[in-house]
Protein backbone atom coordinates (compact mmCIF):
# COMPACT_ATOMS: atom_id res chain seq x y z
CA UNK A 1 0.00 0.00 0.00
CA UNK A 2 1.46 3.75 -0.55
CA UNK A 3 3.22 5.24 2.28
CA UNK A 4 1.41 7.45 4.59
CA UNK A 5 1.66 11.09 3.05
CA UNK A 6 3.95 13.79 4.26
CA UNK A 7 2.63 15.81 7.47
CA UNK A 8 0.92 19.20 6.69
CA UNK A 9 3.28 22.18 6.12
CA UNK A 10 4.02 23.69 9.84
CA UNK A 11 3.51 20.82 11.55
CA UNK A 12 4.61 21.07 15.74
CA UNK A 13 4.08 17.93 17.67
CA UNK A 14 4.17 20.55 20.68
CA UNK A 15 1.28 22.65 19.08
CA UNK A 16 -2.03 23.56 21.38
CA UNK A 17 -4.53 20.40 21.52
CA UNK A 18 -8.04 21.62 20.10
CA UNK A 19 -10.42 23.88 22.01
CA UNK A 20 -13.39 22.57 22.78
CA UNK A 21 -12.05 19.52 24.35
CA UNK A 22 -13.46 16.65 26.95
CA UNK A 23 -12.12 13.78 28.69
CA UNK A 24 -15.78 11.75 28.95
CA UNK A 25 -16.97 10.65 25.59
CA UNK A 26 -20.76 10.39 26.03
CA UNK A 27 -23.31 10.46 23.23
CA UNK A 28 -24.42 13.47 23.87
CA UNK A 29 -21.26 15.10 23.90
CA UNK A 30 -19.99 13.64 20.66
CA UNK A 31 -22.74 14.51 18.85
CA UNK A 32 -22.18 17.95 19.63
CA UNK A 33 -18.93 17.67 17.81
CA UNK A 34 -16.88 18.15 21.04
CA UNK A 35 -13.06 16.91 20.88
CA UNK A 36 -12.41 13.69 22.52
CA UNK A 37 -8.82 13.27 24.51
CA UNK A 38 -7.35 10.13 24.72
CA UNK A 39 -3.42 9.40 24.66
CA UNK A 40 -1.61 11.53 22.17
CA UNK A 41 -4.69 12.10 20.07
CA UNK A 42 -8.02 14.30 19.70
CA UNK A 43 -11.25 13.07 17.30
CA UNK A 44 -14.46 13.98 16.96
CA UNK A 45 -17.36 13.35 14.57
CA UNK A 46 -17.69 15.28 11.95
CA UNK A 47 -20.69 14.37 9.93
CA UNK A 48 -22.15 11.45 8.04
CA UNK A 49 -25.06 10.32 5.71
CA UNK A 50 -27.88 7.91 5.13
CA UNK A 51 -25.98 5.13 2.65
CA UNK A 52 -27.32 1.91 1.08
CA UNK A 53 -28.98 -1.51 2.29
CA UNK A 54 -27.11 -2.88 5.37
CA UNK A 55 -23.71 -0.97 4.41
CA UNK A 56 -20.80 -3.38 5.69
CA UNK A 57 -17.25 -2.77 4.47
CA UNK A 58 -16.02 0.27 4.29
CA UNK A 59 -12.43 0.79 1.78
CA UNK A 60 -10.54 4.75 1.76
CA UNK A 61 -7.98 4.60 -1.70
CA UNK A 62 -5.23 6.84 -1.29
CA UNK A 63 -7.12 9.44 -3.53
CA UNK A 64 -9.86 9.58 -0.40
CA UNK A 65 -12.19 7.87 -2.25
CA UNK A 66 -14.83 6.26 -0.05
CA UNK A 67 -16.20 2.65 -0.76
CA UNK A 68 -18.50 0.87 0.76
CA UNK A 69 -20.71 -1.96 0.17
CA UNK A 70 -24.56 -2.58 0.36
CA UNK A 71 -24.77 -5.80 1.32
CA UNK A 72 -27.99 -5.81 1.85
CA UNK A 73 -28.89 -5.06 -2.08
CA UNK A 74 -29.40 -8.50 -4.16
CA UNK A 75 -28.52 -8.11 -7.60
CA UNK A 76 -28.03 -4.34 -7.58
CA UNK A 77 -26.60 -1.38 -6.32
CA UNK A 78 -23.80 -3.64 -4.48
CA UNK A 79 -21.14 -1.07 -3.73
CA UNK A 80 -21.15 2.58 -4.12
CA UNK A 81 -18.22 5.29 -4.04
CA UNK A 82 -18.54 8.16 -2.01
CA UNK A 83 -16.93 11.70 -2.70
CA UNK A 84 -15.05 12.33 0.78
CA UNK A 85 -15.59 15.96 0.63
CA UNK A 86 -19.84 16.32 -0.37
CA UNK A 87 -20.22 12.84 1.50
CA UNK A 88 -22.50 12.29 -2.15
CA UNK A 89 -22.53 8.81 -3.72
CA UNK A 90 -20.23 9.33 -7.36
CA UNK A 91 -20.65 5.58 -8.81
CA UNK A 92 -22.44 2.59 -7.75
CA UNK A 93 -21.82 -1.14 -9.21
CA UNK A 94 -24.23 -3.25 -10.84
CA UNK A 95 -23.60 -7.15 -10.64
CA UNK A 96 -25.83 -10.51 -9.93
CA UNK A 97 -25.39 -11.15 -6.12
CA UNK A 98 -24.39 -9.57 -2.83
CA UNK A 99 -21.27 -7.87 -1.98
CA UNK A 100 -19.56 -8.43 1.27
CA UNK A 101 -16.16 -7.55 1.94
CA UNK A 102 -13.42 -5.83 -0.33
CA UNK A 103 -9.77 -4.60 -0.85
CA UNK A 104 -7.79 -2.21 -3.12
CA UNK A 105 -5.38 -3.32 -5.15
CA UNK A 106 -1.82 -1.63 -4.22
CA UNK A 107 -1.74 0.80 -7.19
CA UNK A 108 -5.28 1.97 -6.62
CA UNK A 109 -6.89 0.51 -9.89
CA UNK A 110 -8.74 -2.34 -8.78
CA UNK A 111 -11.19 -2.97 -6.24
CA UNK A 112 -12.39 -6.39 -5.19
CA UNK A 113 -15.26 -7.35 -3.81
CA UNK A 114 -16.74 -11.09 -2.65
CA UNK A 115 -19.84 -12.28 -3.86
CA UNK A 116 -21.48 -13.51 -1.32
CA UNK A 117 -23.76 -16.54 -2.71
CA UNK A 118 -21.75 -16.77 -6.36
CA UNK A 119 -18.52 -18.48 -4.71
CA UNK A 120 -16.60 -15.96 -6.68
CA UNK A 121 -14.62 -12.66 -6.00
CA UNK A 122 -14.97 -9.84 -8.48
CA UNK A 123 -12.80 -7.25 -10.10
CA UNK A 124 -13.94 -3.66 -10.28
CA UNK A 125 -12.59 -0.84 -12.00
CA UNK A 126 -11.72 1.55 -8.81
CA UNK A 127 -13.14 4.71 -10.75
CA UNK A 128 -16.22 2.84 -12.81
CA UNK A 129 -17.05 0.48 -10.68
CA UNK A 130 -17.37 -1.61 -13.77
CA UNK A 131 -16.85 -5.54 -13.57
CA UNK A 132 -13.37 -6.16 -15.86
CA UNK A 133 -13.02 -9.53 -14.10
CA UNK A 134 -14.07 -12.64 -11.77
CA UNK A 135 -12.36 -15.12 -9.96
CA UNK A 136 -13.91 -18.58 -8.71
CA UNK A 137 -13.28 -18.87 -4.82
CA UNK A 138 -14.70 -21.34 -2.19
CA UNK A 139 -18.35 -21.00 -1.08
CA UNK A 140 -19.37 -17.98 0.85
CA UNK A 141 -16.43 -15.44 0.22
CA UNK A 142 -15.97 -13.05 2.79
CA UNK A 143 -12.66 -11.21 4.08
CA UNK A 144 -9.91 -11.07 1.59
CA UNK A 145 -5.98 -9.28 1.79
CA UNK A 146 -3.92 -8.82 -1.19
CA UNK A 147 0.02 -8.58 -1.62
CA UNK A 148 2.07 -6.01 -0.98
CA UNK A 149 2.99 -6.39 -4.90
CA UNK A 150 -0.08 -6.56 -5.72
CA UNK A 151 -0.18 -9.96 -7.93
CA UNK A 152 -1.47 -12.62 -4.78
CA UNK A 153 -4.92 -12.55 -3.56
CA UNK A 154 -6.19 -14.54 -0.63
CA UNK A 155 -10.15 -15.02 0.09
CA UNK A 156 -12.01 -16.70 3.26
CA UNK A 157 -14.68 -18.90 2.25
CA UNK A 158 -17.13 -19.08 5.07
CA UNK A 159 -18.55 -22.25 4.17
CA UNK A 160 -16.18 -23.84 2.71
CA UNK A 161 -13.29 -24.05 5.95
CA UNK A 162 -10.55 -22.80 3.10
CA UNK A 163 -8.86 -20.18 2.35
CA UNK A 164 -7.85 -19.35 -1.75
CA UNK A 165 -4.96 -18.09 -3.18
CA UNK A 166 -5.43 -16.39 -6.60
CA UNK A 167 -2.75 -15.57 -8.60
CA UNK A 168 -4.27 -12.61 -10.22
CA UNK A 169 -2.55 -12.66 -13.34
CA UNK A 170 -2.75 -15.88 -14.40
CA UNK A 171 -6.90 -16.48 -12.43
CA UNK A 172 -4.97 -19.90 -10.82
CA UNK A 173 -6.33 -20.64 -7.67
CA UNK A 174 -5.40 -22.57 -4.64
CA UNK A 175 -7.52 -23.76 -1.53
CA UNK A 176 -6.27 -24.29 1.97
CA UNK A 177 -8.06 -26.05 4.80
CA UNK A 178 -8.20 -24.21 7.92
CA UNK A 179 -10.70 -23.70 10.66
CA UNK A 180 -14.42 -23.83 10.43
CA UNK A 181 -16.27 -20.36 9.37
CA UNK A 182 -13.11 -18.53 8.41
CA UNK A 183 -13.48 -15.03 8.12
CA UNK A 184 -10.55 -12.35 8.59
CA UNK A 185 -7.54 -12.57 6.75
CA UNK A 186 -4.00 -10.18 7.07
CA UNK A 187 -0.66 -10.83 5.15
CA UNK A 188 2.28 -9.75 6.53
CA UNK A 189 4.16 -6.80 4.54
CA UNK A 190 7.20 -8.91 4.01
CA UNK A 191 4.52 -11.81 2.37
CA UNK A 192 6.14 -14.66 4.82
CA UNK A 193 2.98 -15.21 6.82
CA UNK A 194 -1.49 -14.87 6.10
CA UNK A 195 -3.11 -14.75 9.12
CA UNK A 196 -7.13 -16.49 9.10
CA UNK A 197 -9.29 -16.18 12.04
CA UNK A 198 -12.35 -18.85 12.50
CA UNK A 199 -15.50 -17.37 13.76
CA UNK A 200 -16.59 -20.68 14.73
CA UNK A 201 -13.61 -22.56 15.91
CA UNK A 202 -12.07 -20.36 17.69
CA UNK A 203 -9.16 -20.53 15.93
CA UNK A 204 -6.23 -18.56 14.59
CA UNK A 205 -4.58 -20.50 11.32
CA UNK A 206 -0.51 -19.28 10.41
CA UNK A 207 -0.05 -20.25 6.57
CA UNK A 208 3.70 -20.32 5.93
CA UNK A 209 3.61 -18.33 2.14
CA UNK A 210 6.20 -20.08 0.91
CA UNK A 211 4.90 -23.49 1.31
CA UNK A 212 1.01 -22.69 1.50
CA UNK A 213 1.03 -24.68 4.67
CA UNK A 214 -0.60 -23.92 7.53
CA UNK A 215 2.22 -23.83 10.46
CA UNK A 216 0.46 -23.44 13.68
CA UNK A 217 -3.18 -23.13 14.88
CA UNK A 218 -3.92 -20.87 17.65
CA UNK A 219 -6.56 -22.34 20.12
CA UNK A 220 -7.89 -21.30 23.81
CA UNK A 221 -6.29 -17.85 23.20
CA UNK A 222 -9.05 -15.83 24.88
CA UNK A 223 -11.26 -14.74 21.91
CA UNK A 224 -14.55 -15.93 21.22
CA UNK A 225 -15.48 -15.40 17.95
CA UNK A 226 -12.71 -14.42 16.23
CA UNK A 227 -13.81 -11.89 13.27
CA UNK A 228 -11.38 -9.76 11.65
CA UNK A 229 -7.74 -9.37 11.59
CA UNK A 230 -5.02 -6.30 10.84
CA UNK A 231 -1.06 -6.46 10.70
CA UNK A 232 0.51 -3.36 12.25
CA UNK A 233 2.29 -0.34 9.95
CA UNK A 234 5.57 -2.08 11.34
CA UNK A 235 4.47 -5.63 10.20
CA UNK A 236 5.39 -6.79 14.04
CA UNK A 237 1.81 -7.30 15.41
CA UNK A 238 -1.01 -8.92 14.39
CA UNK A 239 -4.57 -7.75 15.78
CA UNK A 240 -8.06 -9.86 15.99
CA UNK A 241 -10.98 -8.88 16.95
CA UNK A 242 -13.35 -11.17 19.30
CA UNK A 243 -16.65 -10.77 18.14
CA UNK A 244 -18.14 -12.80 21.12
CA UNK A 245 -16.51 -10.58 23.68
CA UNK A 246 -15.33 -7.12 23.86
CA UNK A 247 -11.87 -7.32 23.33
CA UNK A 248 -8.78 -7.42 20.54
CA UNK A 249 -6.04 -9.77 20.78
CA UNK A 250 -2.26 -9.43 20.02
CA UNK A 251 -0.09 -11.86 18.04
CA UNK A 252 3.74 -11.22 17.98
CA UNK A 253 4.85 -11.71 14.66
CA UNK A 254 8.33 -13.23 15.86
CA UNK A 255 6.79 -15.77 17.40
CA UNK A 256 3.56 -16.38 16.22
CA UNK A 257 1.96 -16.39 19.61
CA UNK A 258 -0.63 -14.30 21.01
CA UNK A 259 0.44 -11.46 24.16
CA UNK A 260 -1.95 -9.60 25.22
CA UNK A 261 -5.40 -9.14 25.20
CA UNK A 262 -7.17 -5.24 25.39
CA UNK A 263 -10.42 -4.69 26.41
CA UNK A 264 -12.62 -2.68 23.60
CA UNK A 265 -16.60 -1.80 23.12
CA UNK A 266 -19.03 -5.21 22.95
CA UNK A 267 -18.97 -6.83 19.45
CA UNK A 268 -16.26 -5.46 17.45
CA UNK A 269 -15.98 -6.33 14.35
CA UNK A 270 -13.19 -4.38 11.91
CA UNK A 271 -10.10 -3.06 13.05
CA UNK A 272 -8.29 -0.55 11.53
CA UNK A 273 -4.52 0.89 11.93
CA UNK A 274 -3.92 4.39 11.21
CA UNK A 275 -1.16 5.34 8.54
CA UNK A 276 1.50 6.84 11.16
CA UNK A 277 0.81 3.37 13.33
CA UNK A 278 -0.18 5.02 16.33
CA UNK A 279 -3.60 4.14 16.91
CA UNK A 280 -5.73 1.31 15.92
CA UNK A 281 -9.67 1.98 15.70
CA UNK A 282 -12.70 -0.90 16.03
CA UNK A 283 -16.14 -1.21 14.95
CA UNK A 284 -18.08 -2.17 18.11
CA UNK A 285 -21.20 -3.49 16.58
CA UNK A 286 -23.14 -4.83 20.16
CA UNK A 287 -21.61 -1.23 21.55
CA UNK A 288 -22.64 0.88 18.51
CA UNK A 289 -19.57 2.63 19.10
CA UNK A 290 -15.75 2.98 17.59
CA UNK A 291 -13.28 2.28 20.20
CA UNK A 292 -9.32 4.06 19.80
CA UNK A 293 -6.54 1.56 21.10
CA UNK A 294 -2.91 3.39 21.63
CA UNK A 295 -0.74 0.77 20.36
CA UNK A 296 2.21 2.88 22.71
CA UNK A 297 0.78 1.81 25.38
CA UNK A 298 -2.01 -0.87 24.49
CA UNK A 299 -4.91 1.06 26.23
CA UNK A 300 -8.49 1.84 24.89
CA UNK A 301 -11.31 4.15 24.96
CA UNK A 302 -14.74 3.71 23.86
CA UNK A 303 -16.49 6.54 21.71
CA UNK A 304 -20.01 6.25 21.17
CA UNK A 305 -21.37 6.99 17.68
CA UNK A 306 -24.90 8.04 16.44
CA UNK A 307 -25.12 5.14 14.60
CA UNK A 308 -26.91 2.05 15.29
CA UNK A 309 -24.84 -1.44 14.71
CA UNK A 310 -21.04 -0.37 14.05
CA UNK A 311 -20.18 -2.06 11.62
CA UNK A 312 -17.22 -1.75 8.75
CA UNK A 313 -14.37 1.02 9.12
CA UNK A 314 -11.74 1.92 7.35
CA UNK A 315 -8.81 4.69 8.17
CA UNK A 316 -8.31 7.51 5.26
CA UNK A 317 -4.36 7.48 4.29
CA UNK A 318 -3.69 11.35 6.07
CA UNK A 319 -4.80 9.63 9.11
CA UNK A 320 -7.53 12.48 9.78
CA UNK A 321 -10.49 10.35 9.08
CA UNK A 322 -11.90 7.51 10.59
CA UNK A 323 -15.03 5.78 8.32
CA UNK A 324 -17.79 3.97 10.24
CA UNK A 325 -20.74 2.35 8.76
CA UNK A 326 -24.08 1.63 10.66
CA UNK A 327 -25.67 -1.81 9.49
CA UNK A 328 -29.14 -1.32 10.83
CA UNK A 329 -29.52 2.57 10.42
CA UNK A 330 -28.02 2.22 7.39
CA UNK A 331 -25.12 5.27 7.37
CA UNK A 332 -21.89 5.85 7.29
CA UNK A 333 -20.11 8.27 9.84
CA UNK A 334 -16.90 10.18 9.85
CA UNK A 335 -14.44 10.83 12.51
CA UNK A 336 -12.12 13.29 12.11
CA UNK A 337 -8.61 13.35 14.06
CA UNK A 338 -6.83 16.05 14.71
CA UNK A 339 -3.04 15.82 13.74
CA UNK A 340 -0.40 18.45 15.89
CA UNK A 341 0.31 21.21 13.62
CA UNK A 342 -3.40 21.28 11.68
CA UNK A 343 -5.05 24.50 12.34
CA UNK A 344 -7.77 24.19 14.59
CA UNK A 345 -10.42 25.41 12.51
CA UNK A 346 -9.17 23.99 9.41
CA UNK A 347 -12.64 21.77 9.20
CA UNK A 348 -15.93 22.27 10.32
CA UNK A 349 -17.92 19.44 11.36
CA UNK A 350 -20.56 18.77 8.86
CA UNK A 351 -23.84 17.88 9.88
CA UNK A 352 -25.88 14.40 9.41
CA UNK A 353 -27.50 14.67 6.20
CA UNK A 354 -31.05 12.91 5.46
CA UNK A 355 -32.35 12.04 8.79
CA UNK A 356 -31.39 10.25 11.65
CA UNK A 357 -28.23 8.43 11.97
CA UNK A 358 -28.99 6.31 15.21
CA UNK A 359 -32.95 4.73 15.38
CA UNK A 360 -32.94 3.69 19.01
CA UNK A 361 -34.45 6.34 20.63
CA UNK A 362 -31.36 8.86 21.71
CA UNK A 363 -32.14 11.32 18.58
CA UNK A 364 -29.63 13.00 16.32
Amino acid sequence: APDAPPRPAGYDPAAPPPSDLVRSATLGEVKRNRWVHFGAGYWRLWGGALAGSQPKSVTVAASGAVYVTNTGYHDRDNVDRWDPVTLEVAATAQFKGNAVEQVLSPDQHTLYVSNFYHQEVLALDADTLAVTRRFHVGKVPKHMAISADGRTLYASNWDSGSTTIIDIATGDAQDIAVGREPRGTAASADGTRLYVVNFDSDTISVIDLATRRVVKTLGKVGCDAPRHAVVTRDDRWVLVTCYHGRNVVVIDRQTDEVVRSITVGQGPKTIDVSWDGAFAYTADYTAHSMSIIDLATWTAKRVPLPIWRASGLAVSHDDRRIYVTGWDSRSLVVVQRWLPGDPIGAVSPRQPTGACLRTNGDGC
